[in-house]
């Protein structure tokens, strides 16, 4: 068996326990639900100020933008990955939290306060730009969660999940390297989806209001 092909099998060997971690993610989406309703600030206040900062970046060049995102995802999953060498418990967490995040970004656009700073953003209109940018965010969802699912269960096992836990080292190395041949290639097509949305939903052609 080539090296790709043992590569894909340890990937696909994982996929149950990327169930779990799917679980464990969408508790964390429940979560965001009751700490937006109750105004948990200190579950709220992290999320509120990274989507304030993620309302500049998305008027960065394609390319910019492209490569931040690529980078950002495929380093923080594999970052994720690697805290199973702590604990499985570790990765865990990582998933319930990201869960928690997510969600709340997700519904700062109705329920931040209105006094709340914010980076005028003017949305394309036309249906088919609309339509287009819907598919690749699809597209993202996609890929993007199962790449993370996945790398918080390569982390879990890796902290002995569903097992005794294994040669640190070579246990490390081995999901290192499906890692790069197998989720990171997935990842980049994710971001290039996700900045051609965010490109044809975001209009450029903005008029400034004191002109």
């Amino acid at each position: 068996m080539s090296e790709f092909a043992h590569a894909i099998a340890f990937v696909i060997a994982h996929v149950g326990t990327a169930a779990y971690a799917a679980l464990v993610f969408t508790l964390g989406l429940v979560g965001a639900f009751i700490a937006v309703r109750y105004r948990i600030e200190a579950l709220i206040a992290f999320p509120r100020w990274m989507a304030n900062k993620l309302q500049g970046l998305i008027f960065l060049p394609p390319v910019l933008l492209f490569l931040l995102i690529f980078g950002f995802n495929g380093t923080a999953i594999c970052a994720y990955m690697l805290t199973g060498a702590i604990h499985y418990l570790v990765p865990v967490f990582i998933a319930f939290m990201t869960g928690t995040n997510i969600g709340i970004i997700m519904l700062l656009g109705v329920t931040s306060p209105p006094d709340a700073p914010r980076q005028p953003v003017s949305f394309e209109t036309n249906p088919r730009r609309q339509a287009v940018a819907m598919l690749c965010g699809l597209l993202t969802a996609l890929l993007e969660l199962p790449c993370f699912w996945l790398g918080i269960a390569l982390g879990m096992t890796l902290g002995g999940f569903g097992g005794g836990t294994e040669g640190t080292r070579a246990a490390i190395a081995q999901r290192v390297r499906a890692y790069a041949q197998i989720i990171l290639p997935i990842l980049c097509i994710s971001a290039a989806a996700e900045t051609l949305g965010i490109k044809l939903m975001i209009r450029t052609d903005r008029k400034e209001d004191d002109t």
